[in-house]
């Protein structure tokens, strides 16, 4: 199903984290176990864990900072502004999902799309 920025997650533990060509699954827990799917990825930013893994707020963006600085690294590594990998378009609409654990890490994902299901 799709994410929805009124999803209650705070207190949720982060579980674990899974990336292979085209996505990225995240998965939580609390009492009950979600995995968040994020489609054809195009970059994550995870810097500055220490010891916590507890979630504040998770959260989709359509206009983070992030989005841009991640498409002109693209940009400028591979000089490209077209369709690559056959599953990525570069001029689509992108967005960023944060995951802001309680120590203030955030940790954020550039992707087409997010899903979340119940496991």
């Amino acid at each position: 199903m799709k994410f929805e920025n009124d999803s209650d997650f705070a207190d949720y533990s982060l579980e674990e984290i899974k990336i292979d060509y085209d996505k990225i699954a995240i998965e939580i827990r609390r009492e009950k176990k979600y995995r968040i799917d994020c489609l054809h990825f195009l970059a994550i930013s995870y810097i500055g864990q220490w010891d916590e893994n507890i979630i504040e707020n998770v959260f989709i963006t359509e206009n983070d900072d992030f989005i841009a600085e991640v498409k002109s690294k693209i940009k400028k590594n591979n000089n490209i502004n077209f369709k690559g990998g056959g599953t990525r378009d570069f001029n689509a609409d992108w967005i960023c999902l944060t995951i802001r654990l309680i120590d203030a890490l955030e940790i954020k994902i550039v992707c087409s799309d997010v899903e979340i299901n119940g496991c």
